[in-house]
């Protein structure tokens, strides 16, 4: 059975060609997947029929076109894959039809705090000697900035467990006012201090374990 068609495509999903056949008022409607451009042809289409299963409302059609070739679509019923080296029993997770997360994570912590202190109950010793509450003193105007910036690296070792390491460093000042009334006569002298530090922090957690951290601080003048 012979005939003559028009093809045309454009993009993934293309507009159908259309094969008018010469003989009975048969047409075949091709559909392309992707690509683009237009075509005029000849073709030459053989049908046929299955005629024990006619009855039933089933028959086969044959036609020796390229273009009906599909690739095969796995479907939601397909198995998934874990194409990740951790967590370790990652796969087995998976196939009981649960999702997990990325295994590695990256992420940066910056932080500025500002504080206003109270402070009470000062005492103090010179050259050594124990401290002792000193009346005459008292600490006003106490202030604190602290600003720190911090890496923390993160895997999932097992779907349910999760181990971070993180490094940052820290800076700040702290300024107070020491009001001194030594003769008291409410006449106080007023000593301003400012000290400034610095240093760096690192930790290490990971449950059921002893999880590690720390801060160094030095003054930085």
């Amino acid at each position: 059975m012979g005939g003559v068609g028009a093809d045309s495509s454009l993009g993934t999903r293309g507009a159908e060609g259309n094969l008018v056949l010469n003989e009975d008022g048969y047409s075949v409607h091709v559909l392309s997947d992707s690509g683009g451009g237009a075509t005029l042809s000849a073709r030459l289409v053989r049908l046929s029929v299955n005629a024990d299963l006619t009855g039933a409302g089933v028959s086969e059609v044959s036609i020796p076109n390229t273009k009906f070739k599909k690739t095969d679509d796995p479907g939601d019923t397909a198995p998934r894959i874990w194409d990740h080296k951790m967590p370790f029993l990652a796969q087995q997770v998976i196939d009981e039809g649960y999702n997990l997360p990325l295994p590695y994570g990256i992420a940066l912590v910056y932080a500025n705090v500002k504080q206003e202190m109270f402070l009470t109950n000062l005492k103090a010793g010179i050259n050594g000697s124990p401290q002792r509450p000193w009346p005459v003193a008292t600490l006003e105007n106490v202030h604190a900035n602290n600003e720190t910036v911090q890496v923390k690296l993160d895997t999932w070792v097992f779907p349910f467990m999760n181990v971070f390491a993180m490094l940052g460093s820290i800076s700040g000042e702290a300024l107070l006012d020491i009001v001194l009334d030594i003769n008291g006569d409410g006449n106080p002298i007023t000593f301003p201090i400012m000290a400034d530090f610095s240093g760096i922090s690192y930790g290490l957690w990971a449950p059921r374990s002893l999880a590690v951290g720390t801060t160094g601080l030095s003054p930085s003048r």
